[in-house]
């Protein structure tokens, strides 16, 4: 039986350095910091071009003109498909609904019928509930009102009334 030799050859000694080797601390925090920098800037620059949320209303009165009739707050409760308009006639949703009242009567001229139409790209935005509240408002001001739930995949304006969708 044979033993296997290695087929290599010594060219050269490796000579260790008279200086010992170690990090340069300055360089690596220089270094480290630029980075840190311009990647939290490239970052931060992302994340506010992919933000397509509406935040504000100059947000809104910026990007189009349009004028802007009422602010409805969010509220977690409408969830409960109640009518907040006859629920609780003196909280704050239902004042706002009296104000966007006042503002579409001052826009428009009481002479003819008006259509509104109430829409988003999004569900759960409360398109529903400001129909609903909004056509209530209308009907106790002495407005014939007649709301028409036109969304066909998830139509929820039956749970307002009690009524059964069909």
């Amino acid at each position: 039986m044979t033993i296997p030799m290695a087929d290599y050859e010594v060219i050269e000694k490796a000579y260790p350095k008279k200086q010992s080797v170690k990090p340069n601390r300055t360089m690596i925090m220089l270094s480290s910091l630029i980075v840190g920098l311009i990647m939290g800037g490239v970052i931060a620059l992302i994340l506010n071009g992919l933000q397509y949320k509406i935040k504000t209303i100059r947000d809104i009165e910026s990007a189009i003109s349009l004028q802007i009739n009422g602010i409805i707050p969010f509220y977690n409760r409408w969830k409960n498909y109640k009518i907040w308009v006859f629920d609780r006639p003196q909280s704050f949703f239902s004042n706002n609904y009296r104000k966007l009242r006042t503002d579409l009567k001052f826009l428009y001229d009481s002479s003819s019928s008006k259509n509104i139409l109430i829409t988003s790209i999004a569900d759960k935005e409360g398109k529903s509930t400001t129909a609903v509240n909004l056509s209530a408002i209308l009907q106790l001001s002495g407005y014939k009102v007649l709301a028409i739930d036109l969304d066909l995949r998830n139509p929820s304006l039956h749970r307002y009334f009690d009524i059964d969708n069909t």
